[in-house]
């Protein structure tokens, strides 16, 4: 595998706690920027109190000197207070407008109650407090206070909270846009990466992906299609990398034991013949011819097996009936069993026709009817039929021994053979047979499975889809 494809594999645990982490940063910016917004209305709100708590202040050192002059003029010109109240209501011209002042006037150096003053309602803000001075002496005090209402206080809160929802959704819509920047990109690079890591031949599912990740209504819906789309493949290649692996790691070694025993037996042959120094007659070759063809089919086998675990085995799909494939191939190999008589029976849901390589599927069915034949006491069953929508199957049984609870397992193992050695006809096979016959199923994307009471029978069943690309 090249060691970019190794690399992008390695780090695809890394890709999803970055992704897992990007999630949480999302999260922490929404918080920061609702908490930005909240201080920044504070802030408003502080700010604007602050400078009408100023303005109420130069007003009130304004308004206090006034009413304190207003307050001597009154009582140098009248001699006392008296009569007071009744000229602020004449004069009630010079504080009109002014809603928010509550002004006191009080007589003495000690004073008790007001004996004049202009009422106004509300929360004092502040108030400011002067002597009234008549020929060098204390004749009163006029105090004047701010005053506010709540309705102030809420629309100064009204206002920071519109400032601070104005500044949260520029925020939003700004952190938004640039998300969206980023989702475009994240698409744009996951989808080229997914064109690159795509390990069909034809490139059609990849084109499936991108149209289904395309058909999202949201960029950021792309985009997290797009990277999953991405973990899916990567995922893909590192489960084939380690496959790859473990054929490698297995194929030495399975080639070497079985070569073992063709391979001594010729040169014990050769040897002979050499230290003899005579030509082998024919009777001799023949057990060698034997062996050069059991050690061709052995490659051939080893070969197409290797291809189909790496996922590199070539398939020739057609459309054909699948119900006659399995026909004409039980029809044959009943004709050429006839050294024992087998029964047959043949049974099937209609003419099944499936996408597939009619070929690979052919040997399939040559291999698991050919070993029926091989075992069966009296009857072999053959039934096609549909297991479910999509899936059509082949089933193969058998009246022999069966397979033994231990065994089942290992027979679709590489050289496995069994340990019923008693069985002689059992041994003259290579053991790859139903190894081949797995794979191809795999991949055809389907299956192949066994069923066995010992003493009783064999029933093996292929599953195939109707149409896969």
């Amino acid at each position: 595998m090249p060691r970019e494809i190794e690399m992008v594999v390695g780090t695809d645990r890394s890709g999803e706690r970055h992704l897992m982490m990007g999630k949480k940063a999302e999260r922490i910016k929404i918080v920061w920027l609702v908490a930005v917004s909240l201080v920044a209305g504070l802030a408003i709100f502080l700010t604007t109190q602050a400078g009408v708590r100023s303005w109420h202040n130069d007003e009130l050192q304004r308004a206090a000197l006034f009413w304190n002059g207003y307050a001597k003029l009154y009582v140098e010109e009248t001699g006392g207070w008296s009569g007071l109240q009744e000229r602020l209501q004449r004069d009630g011209y010079m504080y009109a407008g002014q809603s928010s002042m509550s002004i006191s006037f009080y007589e003495g150096a000690k004073p008790e109650s007001p004996v004049a003053e202009v009422k106004s309602e509300g929360m004092v803000l502040a108030e400011r407090k002067l002597p009234v001075l008549s020929e060098g002496q204390v004749a009163g005090y006029t105090v004047v206070r701010m005053v506010t209402s709540l309705h102030t206080y809420g629309y100064a809160l009204l206002g920071a909270a519109l400032t601070a929802l104005l500044i949260g959704f520029a925020g939003f819509w700004h952190w938004r846009r640039l998300a969206r920047a980023r989702d475009e990109v994240t698409y744009a690079m996951a989808r080229s990466c997914l064109k690159q890591l795509n390990t069909a031949e034809d490139g059609q599912a990849t084109a499936r992906i991108v149209e289904d990740i395309e058909a999202q209504g949201t960029t950021r819906a792309r985009s997290e299609a797009a990277v999953n789309a991405v973990r899916e493949a990567i995922g893909e290649l590192k489960r084939r990398k380690e496959k790859l692996e473990t054929v490698r790691r297995t194929m030495v070694a399975d080639i070497a034991h079985e070569l073992r025993t063709p391979i001594a037996i010729m040169r014990t042959k050769l040897d002979h013949a050499i230290g003899a120094g005579e030509a082998l007659p024919l009777e001799k070759l023949l057990p060698l011819h034997d062996e050069t063809l059991r050690l061709t089919r052995l490659v051939r086998d080893l070969q197409e097996l290797a291809l189909a675990e790496s996922g590199h085995l070539p398939l020739s799909k057609t459309w054909f009936s699948l119900t006659e494939l399995a026909s004409d191939v039980l029809e044959t190999l009943a004709v050429q069993d006839d050294q024992h008589i087998v029964e047959t029976e043949w049974t099937c849901s209609g003419d099944i026709r499936v996408y597939a390589d009619m070929n690979r599927i052919r040997g399939v069915l040559i291999n698991l009817i050919g070993n029926a034949f091989h075992h069966a006491k009296s009857k072999v069953s053959v039934h096609v039929g549909l297991s479910a929508p999509g899936d059509a199957y082949v089933s193969v049984s058998d009246d022999g021994r069966g397979i033994e609870e231990e065994e089942r397992e290992r027979v679709f193992d590489r050289f496995y053979r069994g340990e019923t050695h008693r069985d002689r006809r059992r041994t003259t096979g290579l053991g790859l047979g139903l190894a081949i016959v797995k794979e191809l199923m795999t991949a055809h994307g389907g299956a192949a499975e066994v069923s066995s009471v010992y003493g009783e029978g064999t029933t093996f069943t292929i599953t195939v889809p109707v149409f896969a690309e």
